[in-house]
């Protein structure tokens, strides 16, 4: 019997410094992903050791060359994700998801009558935003699912009942605007433009 957990302990041990030693990532690793090649060394430094504390490789993301850089770590227990705006020579954490209350005002005018929106979840974890492109006017063009309720229900994500997504811009990853929105569900649904 002691034998018996002596060995599943050493195995499962060993595969718990498999995993966590895979998953460190390098500098050279994360230059080669990237097609924009003039990062300063100290910038993929930081955003390497931002992300050394995971137990699994992640899967890196270059959403703007040059700009927005970011990373994620889907596993079975949950999903970590951050994004970083490279600004005056610095790494910033940023988040992608609008979270004031101007914006739900906006788009809730166009949700059916008795009902609203809010941000998709699963569970209690929120996802970024999808970051799509650099607008001409310097904006950032970002898109997100919105599931919708009953009036007062969306503090339990089981009361959805539909899912949308919208398109909005920030400049400044702090005030969000919305600029459309449209059904998921439906096939080709069109997309109606917030005003």
């Amino acid at each position: 019997m002691k034998r018996t957990l002596l060995f599943s302990a050493l195995f499962v041990g060993g595969i718990l410094i498999a995993q966590n030693s895979d998953a460190k990532i390098t500098v050279t690793e994360v230059q080669k992903e990237f097609k924009y090649k003039k990062y300063s060394p100290q910038i993929l430094e930081n955003f390497v050791n931002q992300i050394s504390e995971i137990e699994q490789k992640p899967t890196i993301t270059e959403f703007i060359p040059g700009e927005i850089i970011g990373w994620n770590n889907d596993r079975s227990t949950g999903s970590t994700e951050e994004i970083f705006w490279i600004k005056n020579g610095k790494l910033n954490p940023i988040s992608t998801v609008p979270e004031n209350e101007n914006f739900f005002k906006k788009i809730n005018k166009y949700a059916p009558k008795e009902k609203e929106f809010d941000i998709y979840k699963w569970s209690t974890k929120t996802y970024e935003g999808k970051i799509l492109k650099k607008l001409t006017d310097g904006s950032f063009l970002i898109n997100i699912g919105l599931t919708l309720f009953e009036k007062g229900t969306n503090d339990d994500f089981n009361n959805g009942i539909g899912e949308y997504e919208v398109e909005y811009k920030t400049k400044d990853f702090k005030n969000f605007i919305p600029l459309k929105l449209r059904e998921k569900e439906k096939n080709n649904a069109k997309w109606i433009t917030i005003k």
